[in-house]
């Protein structure tokens, strides 16, 4: 599975609604195996905006040890 940055995602999402291109369209254009993503992305937007389509970690780190 390829994973898409931020900003990639972000392009992507604003030509989609400038509305020249449609989901299978676009995608085909940079080269995605489906337009599904690209349909997520679009929702994602539209409900959280441009903060909801950059990748989260989910992994903590702490710079002590904790002991138990």
């Amino acid at each position: 599975m390829a994973k898409y940055g931020g900003k990639f995602k972000l392009m992507l999402v604003r030509e989609y609604q400038e509305g020249k291109l449609g989901y299978n369209p676009l995608a085909e254009k940079y080269g995605m195996k489906s337009s599904a993503q690209l349909k997520r992305w679009v929702k994602v937007y539209e409900k959280f905006g441009a903060e909801g389509l950059v990748r989260k970690k989910h992994k903590e780190t702490y710079s002590v040890p904790i002991q138990a």
